[in-house]
């Protein structure tokens, strides 16, 4: 009885092998033909990547510093988006469907280990669990642009243990992808300041043409009283002008 037991493992095992490798290649097919609709789909829309940071098939983003655009890709939320830098507000990061890093905190991902180490996260209690997988890893940018408030980045295909390895790499990955939407919001930050000191230029020339102007109308009334003669009036109003 034992060994028809065992006959029959060893024909379901033989059976179902080339089954699941069929099935692993047709996923395989799937996501790269997935992967490469996103990258005709950037080429099209003007982005010219200078930089990608990827992890497997699943998930990327692009660069273009020199157009100064984002490309986004995540083959389980099935989006491909092209974004501008200056509609990056702000990004999000939840594990296990906490959120444990937000650029609106300042917090990072550092030493090697993410989001706080053994991934402590506090609950709605205050109190701080702590879980050993992680189960859903998932980026969120929110962005300026009605259409696509916000976009989502699933970095994981199934759960994986916060000691091995996948983890510590997926820690390097998001760091880079971290890189990518600060450099997009710190550009936007030095066109800000650039607008800022635009405006307070605009506001001391006001100040000054109408400081000018005010001048011209004193000499007049001064001009009128027959305290200063016509040609001194004159003088002064076109030493004024010049100012201008």
């Amino acid at each position: 009885m034992g060994g028809f037991i065992v006959t029959i493992i060893i024909l379901i095992i033989i059976v179902a092998t080339p089954i699941l490798g069929i099935s692993s290649y047709k996923d395989k097919k799937k996501k790269d033909k997935a992967l490469d609709d996103y990258i005709n789909f950037i080429n099209k829309n003007g982005l010219n990547s200078s930089k990608k940071v990827a992890f497997k098939n699943i998930v990327r983003i692009d660069i273009d510093t020199k157009n100064k655009l984002l490309g986004t890709y995540s083959y389980y939320e099935n989006q491909s988006k092209v974004i501008k830098f200056n509609e990056v507000l702000d990004f999000e990061i939840f594990e296990n469907g906490n959120s444990v890093v937000s650029s609106k905190t300042g917090s990072a991902v550092i030493g090697g280990l993410l989001f706080g180490g053994l991934g402590a996260v506090a609950g709605a209690s205050g109190s701080r669990t702590i879980s050993e997988d992680c189960d859903t890893l998932k980026l969120k940018i929110y962005t300026n642009n009605i259409q696509y408030s916000v976009i989502m980045l699933d970095l994981l295909e199934k759960g994986i243990s916060k000691s091995g390895y996948v983890y510590e790499y997926l820690t390097e990955i998001i760091n880079e992808m971290i890189s990518f939407l600060k450099i997009a919001r710190e550009h936007n930050r030095q066109e800000e300041r650039k607008e800022d000191k635009k405006v307070i230029i605009e506001n001391v020339e006001d100040v000054k043409q109408n400081s000018n102007l005010t001048s011209i109308k004193e000499l007049a009334e001064l001009k009128e009283k027959g305290i200063i003669t016509e040609k001194e009036f004159e003088e002064s109003k076109k030493k004024i002008l010049e100012k201008i």
